[in-house]
């Protein structure tokens, strides 16, 4: 959530010769599941709670090939699953306990006459989960579809045991991301996905609990609440690294990364640092013979680091290192040939392999990386005279894509989070380009479905630990109202509709009386930007916590704007009518109180002496602005120096600014604004290590195409 790059995409329209749409694309979800065959289950030794790799496997036998073959399955936390040794699904789509996604597969197509298996691995990773991750318990369960399938339906006739290959290795921001883990090929169960491996040895599958357990009866320990998943499965495509850039070791490395092999002698230390080309999510494949006693160490980098700890130029190597510690994973090699992995995805622009061998040699055979990702299309297309235009539009796609997967997120390599004010511009972006509106869906219901008792949706949402950002919450807002705009579907709207209701009731109590305005020190965090003037603190506006905000009550203006035209759209026109009054009285007040006619500038309270782009962006946004003075204002906002300066994710709202004055074109004739948007969006995260990974939320293709379609 923190920042926000890649608006430098946004110079691309300064010669743009051809722009098209992404087609509309209405897609429905699944239809839900009437009864429930299945139960949760685990192998008998689990913990339950505890961190823990699971395998499930169930033989059965067929007398000719089905042209169909329909199952329902889930897990928690997470699972593969493999039929007759190939991986068909990830899952489960992330939610909450309350809204618990499980998977609808046809997987006929992968089975065949005689002996087939269906096999999964299941992992837990318990207090060392990712923060997106909300979890119950260890369980996976696997249900027949219809009275056809049922006879494979969890735990009767299912093996299952705990995984002793997999343990934690070093901790790769667990908070944000998981822990990174420590895979042992001598411990691992090989070929246990397939018909014929014997699972004589393993203990049958015990149930936990009924897949449909009423949280009437059970109370707390019902479960899982589930529902069909929305979103297709994630893409996954092999992808190769673009070169090896540094090298440690005796002799020089074969051509490993393309599949030639590389012998690496006994007793002996290598260090490699290989580099991607561009920032990627992928699994790591890495694939080895002999090598018995070895330890490959994986480490992954966004960039790499000079001496005083920053990042500096990203494709910069030399006299630069990883830091530490770093995200990692650990591969030891037991003699045979392997196929390492890891559970979960990983993000790098750069890996480093530390290997050290033992008493044997040990070949590399591979590496390559496996991309993932939600499987947007790029349908719509931009073209240009310009060709560095075109490859700026490729990154900020390519941006766009890393931070969309089973969520929109803030930044894969840190929080990979999904945040309202993040997701509303990013979900603009893939409605644009690829006209594939299930992500956004799913958004929309997941920040619902997260509502408190005080009727604000959560900051972000799936998310084990509660924040609430209120003015997210009227992004969230201003999301339904996009997708009401863009999409003729009143159904979905309508069943999101109450969500919009309450935010709003949330925050008309918080306006006083007195003033018009929202009352100073609200509550919770009332996050706005990350300004570096002069009285920003943590985000917040200037002044909250003893004067009204102008900026937070524009906002609310602004937002009440969107929600007319949301109630208007549906039909209800009472409501309607009220949102907007209530939004040109709150606009009048701002006016009133904070409006300097002197300077023809919104301040950032009553009798402030700075004023900021953000306070007259929004003036201009919520209507406080009169239509004849839009003009000027933008031209202040452009040229003032001394207003307080919104970073790169504001600037989204800035062109809509500008759109709405009529001055789209002087967004990217303004040299100021250009050459911020470019330089920052490339370089301010490597001087500022500290602050997480950016994403590409500005909106490049939205605004390209608000702008050119006037």
């Amino acid at each position: 959530m923190k920042n926000f790059i890649l608006s430098f995409a946004l110079t691309a329209l300064l010669t743009f010769s051809e722009i098209s749409f992404g087609a509309p694309r209405n897609y429905n979800a699944p239809t839900k599941c009437k009864k429930w065959f299945a139960s949760w289950c685990t192998p008998p030794d689990s913990t339950r709670t505890g961190r823990e790799v699971l395998l499930f496997r169930r033989t059965f036998q067929l007398s000719e090939k089905p042209g169909s073959f329909v199952i329902n399955v889930s897990a928690d936390n997470r699972f593969r699953l493999f039929v007759n040794g190939v991986s068909v699904a990830v899952g489960p789509a992330r939610g909450d306990l309350e809204h618990w996604r499980y998977d609808t597969l046809d997987i006929g197509g992968h089975l065949k006459k005689g002996k087939n298996s269906i096999a999964a691995i299941v992992w837990n990773y318990a207090s060392q989960a990712p923060i997106a991750q909300i979890t119950f318990e260890s369980g996976f369960v696997l249900d027949g579809a219809t009275k056809a399938e049922e006879f494979v339906a969890t735990p009767a006739g299912w093996k299952a045991k705990k995984s002793e290959a997999f343990s934690d290795a070093e901790n790769r921001c667990a908070m944000y991301t998981g822990p990174g883990e420590k895979l042992d090929a001598s411990k691992y169960d090989r070929g246990w996905t397939l018909p014929d491996f014997d699972d004589s040895a393993w203990p049958d599958a015990v149930k936990t609990r009924d897949a449909l357990s009423p949280a009437g009866r059970d109370g707390e320990n019902a479960g899982w609440s589930l529902i069909p998943r929305e979103i297709p499965q994630l893409e996954e495509t092999p992808a190769r690294f673009s070169k090896i850039r540094k090298f440690s070791g005796s002799g020089k490395p074969a051509d490993f990364i393309n599949g030639e092999k590389f012998t690496l002698p006994a007793n002996s230390e290598y260090s490699i640092i290989i580099d991607n080309g561009t920032l990627t999510n992928a699994y790591p494949c890495l694939i080895t013979n002999r090598g018995a006693g070895s330890e490959i160490k994986v480490a992954y980098a966004e960039a790499l680091y000079d001496e005083r700890g920053l990042k500096g130029d990203g494709n910069s190597v030399e006299g630069r290192h990883f830091r530490t510690p770093m995200p990692s994973d650990i591969f030891l090699p037991d003699g045979g040939p392997f196929e390492f992995s890891t559970l979960w995805w990983r993000t790098w622009r750069y890996v480093r392999l530390d290997i050290k061998t033992a008493n044997e040699p040990l070949d590399i055979e591979d590496f390559y990386g496996i991309f993932t990702g939600y499987p947007f299309r790029e349908e719509g297309y931009f073209k240009s005279s310009d060709a560095s235009a075109g490859k700026i539009w490729d990154t900020a796609w390519r941006t766009a894509r890393l931070c969309a997967l089973e969520t929109y997120i803030d930044c894969p390599y840190y929080e990979q989070l999904q945040y309202a004010g993040d997701t509303r511009i990013q979900a603009l972006i893939s409605l644009y380009v690829s006209g594939d509106d299930r992500l956004m869906r799913k958004a929309i219901a997941d920040f619902d479905w997260s509502r408190g008792s005080n009727g604000l949706v959560k900051s972000r949402h799936p998310s084990r630990i509660r924040q609430y950002i209120p003015p997210f919450a009227l992004y969230w807002v201003q999301m339904l109202d996009d997708f009401a705009r863009h999409r003729d579907d009143s159904e979905f709207v309508r069943e999101h509709i109450d969500g919009a209701r309450a935010v709003f009731r949330w925050y008309l109590r918080q306006i006083d009386t007195d003033t018009g305005m929202l009352f100073p020190q609200l509550p919770y965090w009332n996050f706005v930007d990350w300004s570096k003037a002069p009285e920003w603190n943590g985000g917040y506006a200037p002044e909250t916590q003893t004067a009204a905000s102008a900026i937070n009550s524009l906002h609310l203006a602004y937002a009440l704007k969107c929600g007319a035209n949301l109630m208007r759209h549906m039909g209800m026109e009472k409501e309607a009518g009220e949102y907007a009054q209530k939004s040109r009285e709150i606009a009048a007040a701002v006016r009133k109180r904070c409006y300097d006619e002197s300077r023809g500038l919104f301040m950032n309270y009553a009798g402030a002496a700075r004023s900021s782009q953000h306070a007259n962006i929004m003036g201009i946004l919520s209507g406080a602005a009169e239509p004849g003075e839009r003009r000027a204002l933008i031209g202040k906002i452009l040229s003032d120096p001394a207003l307080d300066q919104c970073t790169l994710y504001y600037r989204f709202y800035l062109a809509e600014a500008m759109r709405m004055a009529g001055e789209g074109d002087k967004y990217f004739r303004n040299s100021n604004h250009g050459n911020k948007c470019w330089t920052e969006g490339l370089l301010h995260l490597r001087k500022n290590p500290i602050q997480p990974a950016a994403t590409a939320t500005l909106g490049v293709h939205t605004i390209c195409f608000r702008l050119s379609a006037g």
